[in-house]
């Protein structure tokens, strides 16, 4: 079998037609494979089959139809059909009724002769339903407040998001290991803690904007600033002129899609004070792709409420201030507050490890 499952394997996976030992092979890669999942999802409309249930859970139907009581009392029904279709005849005193008579005329068959067929697309189903179900959710009508905007995101965001929502909770890009937990020693002497200040912003952390506000806290004595920003090679990008406060925007865009090193030089009398000071870590920081961007822009200007979505395009994307405000203003009865409290404890574990 291939490394992911072929059109056809998926097909007759859910017919049940797939010989015992693929069956069982397939089943494990299904498990661990979320892209074979999500195109099961359309192959196999398992996906409608989920939508048809929550519909069917919301939205009191008058009686189950005739195919439908047939294959209850056949016991064709399995998964969440069986339980919806059980929860009616429970509720309803006119469907029970029926199904005692066709139950009286056709007596109905053991539960050891459900269809291979059935059980296959049993397993299928309950391998796809936490994508699905969310998928669901989103897409109705009275999807809940953080989650709007979902439908409007190009397919590869959609994707993203589901992943999250899939997952119970956003993911840090591959850079953040870097920048987040860098413990790397500067070179030069030493100073005192009397002769140190602290940078504020960015460090470990993305930005949106390829001018970022630098902020850095004020060293008492200090005549005047300059801010040097390094590529990843050491090369200056860019350097302020002296500033008198503790903050500097430059003037030119700095190129988008990479890490940086920024530092301080701050001018007291004759001499100079670095910052950050060995031992201290560099001062990293990686502005955001130009389309990344204007992704979370967009939404942020035309769903500012759609704080589970706007958490996890903003983590995935390394903004991890915005994603962390975000995840807090997800209130605890939100369908998203478990993604959020999950991804927010992810971010919080990144802090206590710097």
């Amino acid at each position: 079998m291939s490394t992911h499952l072929s059109d056809l394997e998926l097909r007759r996976f859910a017919a049940g037609s797939l010989a015992a030992d693929d069956l069982l092979r397939a089943d494990d890669h299904l498990s661990e494979c979320r892209d074979c999942r999500q195109r099961a999802t359309v192959l196999t409309g398992a996906a409608a089959t989920v939508d048809a249930f929550h519909a069917h859970l919301s939205v009191p139907a008058t009686h189950l139809s005739e195919e439908e009581l047939q294959l209850f009392v056949q016991g064709r029904l399995v998964g969440l059909q069986l339980d919806a279709a059980t929860s009616h005849v429970n509720d309803c005193a006119t469907c029970a009724q029926s199904v005692d008579d066709l139950r009286s005329w056709s007596g109905s068959p053991p539960r050891s002769r459900i269809r291979p067929i059935a059980i296959a697309a049993a397993v299928l189903i309950a391998l796809l339903i936490p994508a699905a179900v969310w998928l669901a959710q989103i897409t109705r009508h009275d999807v809940a407040p953080s989650l709007a905007g979902f439908d409007a995101l190009a397919p590869a965001e959609q994707s993203q998001v589901r992943a999250a929502l899939d997952a119970g909770a956003a993911t840090l890009p591959s850079f953040m290991s870097e920048i987040a937990a860098s413990r790397e020693v500067l070179m030069g002497s030493r100073t005192t803690a009397l002769d140190t200040f602290a940078l504020t912003a960015p460090v470990g952390t993305a930005t949106l904007s390829d001018r970022p506000v630098f902020e850095w806290q004020p060293l008492p004595g200090a005549l005047d600033y300059v801010v040097s920003i390094f590529d990843e090679r050491s090369n200056v990008i860019a350097r302020s002129d002296a500033v008198m406060q503790a903050r500097w925007t430059p003037s030119t865009p700095i190129p988008r899609g990479q890490t940086y090193v920024w530092q301080v030089a701050a001018r007291r009398g004759s001499e100079f004070v670095t910052a950050p000071a060995a031992p201290a870590p560099l001062a990293k920081f990686h502005i955001l792709d130009a389309h990344s961007a204007d992704v979370v822009r967009q939404m942020e200007a035309q769903h500012p409420g759609s704080h589970v979505v706007l958490g996890i395009l903003s983590m995935q994307a390394g903004l991890r201030d915005d994603a962390a405000r975000h995840f807090r203003l997800v209130p605890p009865t939100d369908q998203g507050a478990e993604v959020a409290q999950r991804s927010l404890e992810r971010l919080q574990a990144l802090e206590h490890r710097q």
